[in-house]
């Protein structure tokens, strides 16, 4: 099944922009990108893109060519008159085939969403653990149940996800379907959509979806809709939010614990204070389950990290720049048959 944004795992993003911090080597390219693009950026109309722009952050950004001579980055970042370094930026840029040079075209504005790592489907931004989402008869449930919940639907009524925070991080599992259906998940005020590319095919046991991001905040449908000339299609359904647990700062020498049930994907997140130059070391007295690691920087970029940790493994980083960085504990699994129980403690050590 091919699946189109905003079901495209952030997981296999396209390639990423060259970073900065993160890979000293590529600081040159990286700022020959940063500079380019933003004089592209200041030299249109204020009116149809941003104006006031006083930074432009492209360390954590990733791009995708949209047609023969154009290319969109996603996940970007600008101080601007409208604008934060907490709110995510989509600028589709054309090309000039005479110059060779980027000409931005239009910019999306996400408001809020706060540090992505689009890499790893890492939104770090504390928002709330659960919400509630009503199914096409009305009735109400809120999200992360260990139970699924049977669903019928003709796809006149959408399956409505209340009061989204922007930075939550979702998970889908449509599970033993009675036959073939596509759907979507539509944004805040918009309609239902015209047509359907995401198709689940008839005896296809369902789909688990994760790292699904939710950029605006608000009230989401997700549309269900049955295929084949069915007239319905029943399923049971389960709705998580992945991004669970608040954020709390550490010290050198303090510890954390997290544990994972099998029901959802989620991740737990700390962070620590460090000087340009100081090395942090997490180091896992205990762990089972093979949770992941992942440090990563105010700006989004993974400075370090190590799949499927275990008791008495260490992954450490060197601070590129002074400021915040997060420890992040998260599950594995492509999908809910390979979720599992897991728990890890970390410690945390500054040199």
């Amino acid at each position: 099944m091919k699946l189109v944004p905003p079901f495209a795992n952030p997981a296999t993003p396209s390639q990423p922009v060259k970073t900065i911090g993160a890979r000293c080597s590529r600081l040159r390219m990286m700022m020959r990108w940063t500079v380019a693009l933003a004089l592209g950026l200041a030299s249109q109309s204020q009116a149809q893109l941003l104006s006031g722009v006083t930074e432009l952050r492209f360390q954590a950004a990733t791009s995708a060519a949209t047609g023969p001579r154009s290319v969109t980055f996603k996940n970007v970042r600008a101080r601007s008159s409208t604008t934060t370094l907490d709110d995510y930026l989509e600028i589709d840029y054309k090309a000039d085939p005479a110059t060779l040079q980027l000409k931005p075209a239009k910019v999306t504005v996400f408001k809020g969403v706060g540090i992505y790592n689009y890499e790893r489907g890492l939104l770090l931004k504390d928002v709330p653990a659960t919400f509630t989402w009503k199914a096409p008869t009305g009735s109400s449930y809120t999200s992360n149940l260990s139970s699924t919940v049977s669903i019928n639907s003709n796809g006149s009524v959408p399956i409505v996800l209340n009061n989204l925070t922007a930075g939550s991080s979702l998970t889908i599992w449509f599970y033993n379907p009675s036959g073939a259906f596509s759907f979507a998940l539509t944004n805040p005020g918009e309609p239902k959509p015209t047509s359907f590319p995401n198709a689940v095919g008839a005896g296809s046991g369902g789909i688990f979806l994760h790292k699904v991001p939710i950029l605006r905040a608000g009230t989401h449908s997700l549309w269900v809709i049955p295929s084949g000339g069915a007239s319905s299609v029943s399923l049971y359904l389960k709705i998580g939010n992945e991004n669970v647990s608040p954020t709390s700062v550490l010290t050198s020498g303090q510890s954390f614990s997290a544990s994972f049930s099998s029901d959802y994907r989620t991740y737990v997140k700390r962070k620590i204070y460090l000087k340009v130059a100081q090395k942090l070391t997490v180091t896992f007295p205990s762990a089972n389950g093979g949770p992941d690691c992942r440090i990563i920087g105010e700006d989004g970029v993974e400075v370090s990290g190590f799949s499927s940790v275990s008791s008495g493994v260490s992954i450490s980083c060197v601070a590129p720049s002074t400021g915040y960085y997060y420890v992040v504990l998260a599950q594995t699994g492509s999908n809910l048959s390979q979720l599992q129980t897991a728990s890890a403690t970390a410690a945390l050590t500054v040199e």
